[in-house]
């Protein structure tokens, strides 16, 4: 639908095309088309040029859309408010993903409970849902980002953007996502802001930790070992430490950067870490290079008679990856007189070796800093979900405000669950934006807002 063939004014406008702004879109639509309700007109604003522009980032452009394994501890909020969450997941689960997705004309794959599109492209979700929206005769204005936005007494928003246009809408639904994996953008929050509502700081998670070199191991040679050791890829078991308490443990694949620790295991721990930092406490990783192993089955093979003539190198090798062994020995060799990569194992006491096998079960990695925001997959914090209504996430301060997806204080573990939260949460405000102005609900307020005042 081509904006010259309408006015600036819309039943619902949402603010946001990316995958919660489109589905919030869609279901206010089917939530209309099915109660036969016509002559709506919904609007889909976004500052990009096109839509759904960071869905195509997703699952290194395979677009991870969702898991068939969920569980609470898979979203995580930094307020107290988390009820909300799974309510509104269970409106629009999984399988009600896979079967839209599959209406629509996309079929899925499942990947050992991770679901992909069937041609495994990213471009293919995004093209989809803008196909769907254009059937829908949802109009799409893209380029133009809002500046400013006012509530009115009359019980409407105005909109003012960027270029100095405005627009208006009887319901408004912010998806503006979050500034993470792209250049630092912070106009969602501002906006909710300006609205009266409370942000959470929104932090770097689901991406790498740079390590303090000076404090690894509890040696000061940390740099070292890094670049030693940079590549390589094991399973461990992880925990986030703040302040010297674990507050969480992953299991899962680690990757050893130049510059610290990366990968799947590390993502889900970050979120910990990136508010640890932020309160100013000791953020640490503690690794488990041998967790598949007890202590006493490894001492048995180092110590059983092939074992005895091998070098610590060759026998650690046996258990780890040979570059990490090699590094792991030169880190903490000065821990230990006398031994290297090339001390034989008959040489070494067994106290020293239990010493020292320790030291790679609990290896202590003090973390300086997260990763950029633009490195990150996603943010911890956003608006406050207890200001939010929690069976349809309208504002408790403005009626007719909805708010969903990165936006809100809700972040995911890896593996399709933020992206389940953008559906779920997506298709819950659109709904229930629908719903209210079908009821005829529209409550008027005698006060005006207008950028917080």
């Amino acid at each position: 639908m081509n904006e010259k063939n309408t006015d600036r004014a819309a039943d619902i406008i949402v603010i946001g095309a990316g995958a919660s702004g489109m589905m919030a879109a869609i279901s206010a639509a089917l939530c209309w088309k099915e109660n036969h309700i016509k002559n709506k007109k919904i609007f889909l604003i976004d500052k990009n040029e096109k839509a759904g522009k960071k869905l195509l980032a997703t699952g290194n452009g395979r677009c991870n859309l969702t898991n068939l394994k969920q569980s609470p501890g898979c979203y995580m909020t930094c307020g107290t408010e988390s009820a909300a969450v799974t309510g509104i997941l269970s409106r629009f689960p999984p399988g009600d993903v896979i079967e839209f997705f599959k209406t629509n004309g996309m079929l899925t794959c499942d990947r050992d409970n991770y679901i992909y599109p069937k041609s495994m492209q990213a471009q293919t979700v995004a093209d989809t849902l803008v196909r769907i929206c254009e059937s829908l005769n949802i109009m799409m204005i893209l380029n133009e980002c809002i500046s400013s936005i006012r509530y009115l007494s009359s019980g409407s928003y105005r909109l003012i953007t960027g270029q100095g246009r405005d627009f208006a809408a009887k319901s408004l639904i912010l998806s503006t996502g979050s500034p993470a994996s792209v250049k630092q953008d912070y106009n969602g929050y501002r906006l909710a802001e300006t609205l009266g509502h409370s942000v959470i700081s929104p932090l770097p998670a689901l991406c790498g930790l740079k390590a303090d070199f000076r404090r690894v191991a509890g040696t000061g040679a940390g740099k070292t070992f890094f670049k030693q050791t940079a590549g390589v890829r094991c399973e461990v078991t992880a925990q986030a430490v703040i302040n010297g308490t674990c507050v969480s443990v992953e299991q899962g694949e680690l990757q050893i950067t130049d510059y610290g620790l990366s990968g799947i295991v590390i993502f889900c721990l970050s979120r910990h870490i990136s508010r640890g930092l932020f309160e100013k406490k000791t953020s640490a990783i503690w690794l488990d290079f041998l967790q598949d192993m007890p202590e006493q089955e490894i001492t048995a093979y180092l110590y059983e008679e092939n074992g005895r003539n091998l070098t610590l190198h060759q026998a650690l090798s046996g258990l780890l990856n040979s570059k990490l062994a090699k590094g792991l020995i030169v880190l903490l060799s000065g821990k230990y007189n006398g031994i290297s990569a090339d001390t034989p194992v008959c040489r070494i006491k067994p106290a020293v070796m239990a010493e020292l096998i320790g030291e790679i079960r609990h290896f202590e990695v003090v973390i300086s800093q997260t990763n950029e925001l633009e490195r990150a997959q996603v943010c911890c914090g956003g608006v406050d979900l207890s200001e939010l209504k929690e069976d349809s996430l309208e504002s408790r301060k403005l009626p007719g405000l909805f708010m969903c997806g990165e936006l809100l204080d809700v972040d995911g573990i890896c593996g399709g669950y933020n992206l389940q939260w953008a559906w779920s949460s997506g298709y819950r405000a659109g709904s229930e934006a629908a719903r209210r102005l079908c009821n005829g609900d529209t409550p008027k307020q005698k006060t005006e807002r207008q950028d917080g005042q």
